[in-house]
């Protein structure tokens, strides 16, 4: 089992529509890690996190077939993550029945007409706030939502694997709240991906993390002992923006010195501790 990053870039993707700044000439010239799509997650062929509009470039890269999807997770509601269309044509046609996670908030964006016909479109709708009991996968696979440091309605994701391999899904998210530390502090992570969308600028409150802050909360998670020894840090969820960002190899020069990796897009990381 592993873990593939099917997209890493924030709402906008590299190199964006309407931009010819450095870090987009450079991923038109020169491709590989430095073109991003919209983040999404997916965990086999059965579990899938965030579906935003990239979804259809996701299946014909990685070769996905999400008609095999068991669980999709979706983190919030913003546009980049969640691009509800394709429930409608998830019908009795589909060969498996498809259990749709996500919190109050986000639910509300989708349509009324799926929500209505959700059994005979072999979908179930299962609202999973932060505080909502963690689920249970039919592999034996722990699912634990997290209030994340965003919109309202946002989760961070725990996932642990029958065989114990833990990992944190930490996009999008500011700062973690200390509620959020609680429940890590229940875990031995083994992976950790967290919000980069801030890059190298400052920003007073805002709801992504910097670059800086990935940092100190790299050190939080090894200080507290909630990091196992050899656990790995990504950063994910990378903006174009000048003032912000950089491309895939400033990234590493910035990163690797503290152990923490760039995230691309096709990326995978195996879910076992071999």
């Amino acid at each position: 089992m592993e873990l593939l990053i099917c997209g890493s870039s924030a709402a906008e993707p590299i190199p964006a529509l309407f931009c010819h700044c450095e870090i987009c000439k450079d991923a038109w010239e020169t491709g590989s890690k430095n073109r991003r799509s919209r983040t999404g997650y997916q965990i086999g062929d059965a579990v899938r996190i965030d579906f935003g509009p990239d979804y259809l470039l996701h299946r014909e890269r990685h070769q996905l077939h999400f008609e095999r999807l068991k669980h999709l997770f979706v983190t919030h509601r913003h546009k980049d993550h969640f691009a509800p269309l394709p429930l409608f044509f998830h019908t009795e046609n589909s060969p498996e029945v498809m259990t749709l996670h996500a919190s109050k908030e986000t639910l509300e964006e989708v349509p009324s007409d799926v929500t209505e016909t959700s059994r005979q479109r072999k979908i179930i709708i299962d609202e999973f706030n932060h505080d909502s009991q963690p689920r249970i996968l039919e592999d034996g696979m722990l699912v634990v939502p997290v209030m994340a440091n965003h919109c309202a309605g946002t989760l961070n994701l725990i996932f642990r694997t029958c065989g114990g391999f833990t990992l944190l899904i930490g996009t999008d998210s500011g700062v973690f709240f200390e509620d959020a530390w609680k429940k890590f502090s229940g875990f031995q992570f083994d992976l950790v991906i967290l919000d980069a969308t801030a890059g190298k600028a400052e920003f007073e409150n805002y709801p992504h993390m910097n670059f800086r802050e990935n940092i100190e909360t790299v050190r939080r998670f090894r200080a507290d002992g909630i990091a196992k020894k050899g656990c790995r840090f990504l950063v994910s969820h990378f903006s174009h923006n000048p003032n912000v960002g950089m491309t895939h190899k400033e990234m590493e020069e910035w990163f690797l010195p503290y152990g923490i990796e760039p995230a691309w897009d096709g990326m995978t990381v195996p879910l076992d501790h071999g």
